[in-house]
């Protein structure tokens, strides 16, 4: 198949294979798809940049059943794999102002939401986030990193670097501790490094600052093929949230659902809004309104997506 809108959203640093390829995994969207799309195996040089829209030929990978997983199309072998990239053909870039609307449909309110609908790709937008490291007391000495742009020199994946950034961010329903696996984050570490030579200071404290990381900061997840309730967070990315409504300034007000509770709620009516169906932009709502005495409690939860909340305001419905 050509796929004729793929919109790159991030990539992955870069792991070499046995027989001396090294491999880039990508995820974007695709309108046409309807869908999150990943995409693999992409070649270091020349990789296509973050908001580009391409036309690209897919396969299905027959070993990974993921459905938003695709291999690009034709000889993958050790001798074309270096220019394999240029088989993304550029059409142009997408526009700041059409960011939100194309992503929003893609967007779950946790990990745990991911799961239950059997995704490998999403959208998070984190109440609390933070970032941390974790040395790799494994990896090579740190001018070793120079390696990786080396012709002929071993590649380098994670592992080889000294420091792998952790994003530990809180979703709707509790706190999660990811690898932030973002390939730019790792050339960065690599430059700072040979720039710096101070054991990775000045990256760890100034990483957060490159990547714009604040409160307003959402997440592109995915998850491992060998083991799919495993999570890492492809890339950082911003602007894409909507703007907060008056609807969310009531709800903080009020006094906060559990996350055990909201979960419950969430598992009993399916992961899907009880009034339109929809799986996406998910919230818990008080069926008799809390503003007129209802209880909070588990008979009077149910799911309903954010328009209809929205439109349901505190009236109380007819049964």
């Amino acid at each position: 198949m050509i796929l004729d809108d793929f919109v790159m959203l991030g990539t992955t640093v870069p792991e070499p294979k046995k027989d001396g390829r090294v491999f880039v995994c990508s995820a974007g969207v695709s309108a046409e798809l309807r869908s999150l799309v990943r995409i693999y195996p992409l070649a270091r040089p020349k990789v296509p940049h973050r908001w580009d829209i391409h036309r690209v030929p897919l396969e299905r990978n027959p070993q990974d059943s993921r459905p938003e997983s695709y291999k690009i199309a034709g000889d993958r072998g050790a001798d074309v794999h270096n220019d394999i990239n240029s088989r993304f053909e550029r059409l142009g870039s997408v526009k700041h102002a059409d960011r939100i609307g194309m992503l929003r449909s893609y967007a779950v309110g946790s990990i745990k939401e991911a799961n239950a609908k059997h995704l490998s790709l999403a959208i998070i937008h984190p109440e609390s986030i933070e970032l941390t490291f974790k040395h790799n007391a494994d990896s090579p000495d740190s001018p070793q990193l120079a390696l990786f742009d080396r012709p002929g020199e071993p590649p380098s994946g994670a592992k080889r670097f000294p420091f792998t950034p952790i994003l530990n961010f809180k979703d709707e329903l509790g706190w999660n501790h990811e690898m932030l696996r973002d390939w730019g984050t790792f050339e960065r570490q690599r430059k700072s490094e040979i720039e710096h030579r101070d054991g990775g200071e000045w990256f760890r404290r100034n990483l957060a600052g490159c990547l714009h990381l604040d409160e307003n900061s959402s997440l592109l997840v995915g998850n491992m093929n060998n083991n799919r309730t495993s999570w890492l967070v492809i890339s950082v990315l911003n602007g894409i949230r909507e703007a907060p409504t008056l609807f969310d300034a009531i709800a903080d007000e009020r006094r906060p659902i559990s996350d055990k509770m909201r979960r419950e709620v969430y598992e009993r009516d399916g992961w899907k809004c009880v009034r339109c169906g929809s799986g996406s932009d998910l919230t818990v709502d008080h069926d008799w309104p809390h503003s007129k005495g209802g209880a909070s409690s588990m008979a009077n939860y149910r799911t309903l997506c954010k328009p209809c909340n929205l439109a349901k305001s505190d009236r109380i419905e007819a049964a």
